[in-house]
């Protein structure tokens, strides 16, 4: 069984969980009030929320864009699970996903979700043959407009890896205001 933990603040008692055989990340929470459109428009890129099946078009997405340690099997499941929540928020009005289409193929998805007006950002994903192109930043650009009319959103959050590239939120307003941490241990991990 996989064990995470997450929480605000300082780091607190968190070597112990190292010693045991944790890994200890730190995250990066930025917000955006005044957003700034992106400098490279991907013209050939359409930015909408889902049709039926486009929803298994992300799951396979995502799966592509795991981390490394997790295997695909595993991911495939999770996924599927995570999304089926996705499209229970979204039919209640409590976000959307959105992706970036190009000839009909998804190759970049992202979910917003509402809480009191704040609208946060959800695994951001590019299909790794199309970074480097503008595509995220128009999909987490133009979505996030379509979230703040739809959703009448005050503010917009993405939480990052505090060692990830995230050039791209500052470039279109985002702020670094707040840190999180997170412990996990996989499975086949020791025992503390």
């Amino acid at each position: 069984m996989h064990r995470a933990y997450r929480w605000l603040g300082g780091l607190g008692g968190a070597d112990q969980f190292v010693e045991g055989g944790f890994a200890l990340t730190r995250d990066e929470c930025l917000t955006c009030s005044q957003r700034i459109a992106p400098r490279y428009d991907a013209d050939m890129v359409e930015i909408r929320t889902y049709r039926d099946l486009d929803w298994e078009s992300a799951i396979v997405l995502q799966v592509l864009c795991r981390e490394a340690h997790h295997d695909e099997h595993g991911a495939l499941a999770f996924r599927r699970a995570q999304f089926k929540l996705y499209r229970e928020m979204e039919s209640k009005g409590e976000g959307a996903r959105f992706g970036a289409f190009i000839g009909g193929k998804l190759v970049a998805d992202l979910g917003i979700y509402v809480h009191d007006r704040i609208g946060r950002y959800n695994n951001v994903s590019t299909h790794p043959a199309f970074r480097r192109r503008g595509i995220a930043a128009k999909l987490v650009y133009e979505a996030g407009n379509i979230a703040r009319r739809r959703f009448n959103l005050e503010q917009c959050v993405i939480v990052t890896a505090a060692d990830a590239p995230n050039r791209i939120y500052r470039r279109l307003g985002f702020k670094p205001v707040d840190s999180t941490y997170s412990l996990l241990r996989v499975a086949d991990s020791p025992t503390v």
